[in-house]
């Protein structure tokens, strides 16, 4: 294991947030339609992310030999 999977790992859980946080903010003042119309964009754009986060995430697990 390279040093530096745990602090990418954390990085990862940092993206992770942030896209939630952004995912919200996004929609939090909005109503009616106006939500509507914003939330079917900002939930594709949100499990994008969390795919491509979840993708590296993978390939992380793939490469660290399993500690026994």
């Amino acid at each position: 294991m390279t040093t530096m999977t745990p602090n990418r790992l954390e990085e990862l859980a940092e993206l992770e947030r942030t896209a939630w946080a952004e995912y919200s903010d996004a929609l939090r003042d909005l109503q009616g339609r106006d939500y509507e119309q914003a939330e079917a964009a900002s939930w594709d754009e949100l499990q994008g992310l969390l795919a491509d986060v979840a993708a590296e995430r993978a390939e992380i697990a793939a490469e660290t030999p399993a500690a026994g």
